[in-house]
């Protein structure tokens, strides 16, 4: 099986406090499907909701953690910490709608902060594993069944072709 990485950017920060600690959110469309990206990729609906359902139980169960960039191997290690992934969920035919809290303790996460408060964009990507089968005929990969969504994390190139980097808003 291949590493697999997708980037969105349709995402929106938030800055909301809680006592005298501010808390950075991300908030937005985190992943599409049935829809070809810039890495000539499709995922079906199908693999999507899986996975979506799949990441959810993380959430729920143990917490879900994404890197400040993807590393270089798909595993998911706590040292690379840079986002805590509240939320992914499907929104409409296409969208999975996905909310995040820089944690801005680790060295990932303080970075992410520090880029959002001087105004540098950045959006969200998502890293799994599984096969391709390319078309030949429309040059696009099908992302196979096999496909294992791990995480999300913030990158600064977006691959899905629907997204677009929304400005900051403050709570």
């Amino acid at each position: 099986m291949k590493i697999l990485i997708e980037n969105s950017t349709d995402i929106e920060m938030i800055t909301e406090s809680v006592g005298n600690k501010k808390k950075v959110i991300i908030k937005g469309i985190f992943a599409s499907a049935e829809v070809k990206n810039k890495n000539k990729r499709i995922y079906s609906s199908a693999i999507m909701d899986r996975e979506a359902k799949s990441l959810n139980e993380k959430i729920k169960e143990m917490g879900l953690i994404g890197a400040l960039d993807h590393p270089p191997t798909p595993d998911y290690n706590l040292k690379d910490a840079a986002i805590s992934i509240k939320a992914f969920k499907k929104v409409d035919d296409k969208n999975y709608y996905g909310e995040a809290v820089i944690l801005e303790d680790t060295p990932g996460g303080k970075i992410a902060k520090n880029l959002y408060e001087n105004g540098i964009k950045f959006g969200t990507s998502l890293r799994g594993v599984g096969d391709l089968k390319l078309n030949e005929d429309t040059g696009v990969y099908e992302v196979m069944s096999n496909y294992k969504l791990i995480t999300i994390d913030l990158v600064s190139t977006a691959s899905n072709p629907a997204s677009k980097v929304m400005d900051a808003m403050y709570e």
